[in-house]
């Protein structure tokens, strides 16, 4: 997996593809989708956010998937993720499967900033809603 930036500030994750995420018609199964969601949005937040994983605070509360077209075998997708929404607890990314330049998938979640010891929901930290509004110029 490797990833970087480009002149638009959208954030890009490369995902090579594994044997295991091929299911028995020889693309990769709709159920692996989250777990490529999962590290774009994780490499979003080690570079943008400059956070530690270990430390993850956020819960998934919305996510939605739309298929365009079939990922297989020995390819290599770049996903890319943008925040499109901050609210006072909420982060909104919005994701595009990206393969020769081809869209095929579009993806979003929206996470909550999560107070684990409290059971509930808290406010976006100030330096996480810097850095998202520096980035994506919000």
């Amino acid at each position: 997996m490797r990833y970087y930036m480009v002149m638009s500030d959208t954030h890009i994750t490369s995902i090579p593809v594994r044997f295991q995420d091929i299911d028995s018609t020889g693309h990769v199964n709709n159920t692996k989708y989250p777990n490529f969601l999962a590290e774009a949005r994780a490499s979003y937040y080690e570079e943008v956010l400059e956070y530690d994983l270990r430390e993850a605070n956020t819960v998934i509360v919305h996510m939605s998937i739309d298929y365009a077209d079939e990922i297989t075998r020995d390819d290599t997708v770049d996903i890319e993720v943008q925040v499109t929404n901050l609210g006072a607890s909420s982060i909104t990314m919005e994701y595009s499967f990206q393969l020769d330049g081809k869209t095929v998938a579009r993806a979003e979640t929206i996470q909550v900033v999560y107070d684990r010891a409290g059971g509930h929901s808290k406010s976006i930290p100030s330096a996480w809603r810097r850095r998202i509004e520096n980035h994506e110029e919000l």
